[in-house]
């Protein structure tokens, strides 16, 4: 039971990762990496990836279905947003990845918060739908090796 909720954390949190890169940032740490890092808590919170574009940074959290529900959820979405650089003090931006389930709870939870912290916000739907592999082709020889 254990393993599975591990592989499907693992398996949320590339979709969170997919869906940065689709944004244009890289990954600069992140949960269950291989190459890179764990990112370090911020505060009391876990977070599962730091992104980086240029001088633009990212913290990007997954919020499951049963986080949703949860009474410090709010709480934890605008300590998040409200990050900021620790030489520069430029704002942080958050980026929050449910499910589709989730999605009109969520967004309804964060039309309550301070319109300069929903500014830092971005709410992505993750779908199951995850390429295997982001460079290979399905079905055709491209190069006509053989």
């Amino acid at each position: 039971m254990l393993a599975t909720r591990v592989n499907i954390q693992h398996k949320n949190i590339d979709s969170l990762v997919s869906q940065l890169w689709a944004h244009g940032f890289t990954p600069i740490s992140r949960k269950y990496g291989t190459y890179l890092p764990d990112p370090p808590r911020i505060g009391t919170y876990e977070i599962d990836v730091v992104a980086r574009n240029n001088k633009d940074h990212v913290i990007a959290v997954y919020i499951s279905d049963a986080e949703v529900r949860e009474p410090n959820v709010l709480h934890k979405i605008s300590f998040l947003a409200g990050r900021k650089l620790k030489y520069s003090n430029k704002k942080v931006l958050l980026f929050i990845g449910v499910s589709p389930s989730s999605y009109p709870l969520m967004k309804e939870l964060i039309s309550s918060i301070d319109a300069d912290l929903r500014k830092q916000i971005r709410l992505v739907v993750l779908t199951d739908a995850i390429p295997g592999d982001l460079f290979a082709s399905e079905g055709t020889n491209r190069f006509n090796i053989i």
